[in-house]
């Protein structure tokens, strides 16, 4: 009987302060966000953006919250402007082979 009520109140006491670790948990500062802050949105996969985004949803700090968003976004915007800037690709070629058609189309 006092085994049984050993174990018995430790696993009820290990579980109790498994949740209370969960609760301190800081959503803030978690892994997900520092790799989009460093490496962008577009670098996280599917499954990592919803994670992201309910972090930032537990997150306390408000202010911190905003501040992120507009960082990570500011982020992908100047990357995304630096790549737009070069023309290659799959794309790019069939684009100048249209371009190229269209001209000798209207100059003959």
């Amino acid at each position: 009987m006092v085994k049984t009520s050993t174990i018995l109140t430790f696993l009820i006491l290990s579980t109790v302060q498994s949740q209370i670790e969960e609760e301190k948990k800081d959503f803030c500062n978690s892994l997900i966000i520092k790799q989009a802050r460093e490496s962008g949105f577009r670098s996280l996969n599917f499954s990592e953006k919803i994670q992201y985004h309910l972090d930032l949803r537990k997150c306390e700090n408000k202010i911190f919250v905003k501040a992120v968003k507009k960082e990570v976004n500011e982020n992908q915007l100047v990357s995304d402007s630096e790549k737009a800037k070069t023309f290659t690709g799959k794309s790019s070629s069939f684009a100048y082979c249209i371009m190229l058609f269209i001209t000798y189309l209207t100059f003959n």
